[in-house]
């Protein structure tokens, strides 16, 4: 609350996990300054019903990055009424094209390319992924599958590649 009078902060954007954030949704109140919060997840937490007092009242607005997300946050409690949906977006004018099968050194009979960007965690399914490409695998060798992010379970997905055969078709880009 301090720091929010001594630098003149008018809004506070709480960014992606309201748990963590809690004490500067407080200090917002406390301040009387506008407060958002930001959700990009789906976790399963619960929340109390105190918490979703406080938070519902004092945070000014929610903003999901998908109608999905805006769903998961309204059915833990979080008020639908000043939940927005504003999607992540870039502009295809900042976006560089590159040539992927020299950027990655995919073999070039590879006619077609699945790609998930996501970070490897338990709750994205890149088991499953794995899963359904190595049938897809079995009745076509056009497809290569592109992995892109990092996380947790990075060692365990290249051993899964491993045991399913899928070294010279699945590309781990970071």
């Amino acid at each position: 609350r301090d720091i929010i009078f001594s630098e003149h902060i008018q809004l506070v954007h709480l960014n992606v996990n309201i748990y963590r954030d809690l004490f500067c949704a407080i200090a917002a109140q406390k301040a009387g300054v506008t407060c958002i919060s930001h959700l990009r997840s789906n976790n399963d937490i619960k929340l109390s019903n105190n918490f979703l007092k406080f938070v519902n009242k004092h945070i000014n607005v929610f903003i999901a990055n998908s109608n999905a997300t805006k769903e998961h946050w309204t059915s833990l409690g979080i008020y639908e009424g000043n939940t927005r949906v504003i999607y992540n977006a870039i502009h295809l004018s900042d976006v560089a094209s590159i040539d992927i099968y020299t950027t990655l050194s995919i073999p070039k009979h590879f006619k077609r390319i699945i790609g998930c960007v996501a970070s490897m965690s338990p709750r994205k399914g890149h088991k499953f992924l794995l899963e359904g490409f190595s049938e897809l695998n079995r009745r076509s060798n056009d497809y290569c599958l592109v992995l892109i992010g990092d996380g947790p379970m990075k060692e365990e997905l290249i051993l899964k590649t491993q045991l399913l055969k899928l070294d010279n078709s699945v590309f781990f880009a970071g």
